[in-house]
């Protein structure tokens, strides 16, 4: 596959006898490189320029992961995660709702950028269910696990967001959310290494509680957590 840290050591090499060859086991929507070169008695011969093949798109694996979390008496704050794999452009997330008036036949359909959804007006003593899938433009692929919820009229603070990690470009800038709820709405504060992150003219605290960090260099690689 084609990285921008790809060397030598990627490649696979398919020796045939004929003019043409099948390549099996490639990924999904994988971008590709192809070269060829000739043997002889007298070694190896120079390879031709590269071309480059995109493998075709298929469904997308399930989401990686969902949460369903009260935010107040009467509503509940559904969170997931993108696929690990999603096979190709995700053109839509649809979230499965059981319970209430809600009918799971009936998924509510979200734009593909969207991964929380905020159900308001919910009733009482009702355990809702919850599951989410994706699509691309070859179909849906298979849902989350069941997750269940139900309002309260006393929400402790959690966080709603996911674990995840990130490569970002030297000296560009990164936003890190911290998603929570709780009643009363809870205070964010982040941790870098374990210890308080000290706020400075690249390292900001913003008022929704994510953490932004300005012109990304080196020494910033670490395990950022929210609390």
């Amino acid at each position: 596959p084609v990285r921008m840290d790809e060397d030598e050591s990627d490649a696979n090499t398919l020796i045939t006898d004929n003019l043409e060859a099948i390549l099996t086991g490639l990924s999904k929507y994988t971008n590709y490189s192809l070269q060829v070169l000739a043997y002889t008695r007298k070694g190896v011969g120079v390879r031709s320029h590269a071309i480059y093949v995109v493998t075709q798109q298929d469904v997308p694996e399930r989401p990686a992961d969902i949460k369903a979390l009260p935010v107040d008496n009467s509503s509940i704050l559904v969170s997931w995660k993108s696929p690990l794999h999603s096979n190709g452009i995700l053109t839509r997330y649809n979230v499965y709702i059981t319970g209430g008036t809600y009918k799971e036949e009936t998924p509510m359909k979200l734009d593909a950028s969207k991964l929380t959804l905020l159900l308001t007006n919910l009733s009482s003593n009702v355990d809702y269910l919850f599951q989410v899938s994706a699509n691309t433009r070859m179909g849906e692929g298979e849902r989350t696990q069941v997750v269940s919820g139900s309002i309260q009229s006393k929400v402790s603070a959690k966080i709603a967001s996911f674990s995840s990690e990130l490569t970002i470009p030297w000296h560009h800038p990164l936003n890190l959310t911290c998603l929570a709820v709780g009643i009363p709405s809870p205070k964010i504060t982040w941790k870098i290494r374990g210890k308080a992150v000290v706020t400075d003219k690249r390292f900001k605290l913003l008022p929704d509680g994510s953490l932004y960090i300005n012109a990304v260099v080196g020494s910033d690689a670490a395990n950022y957590t929210c609390h």
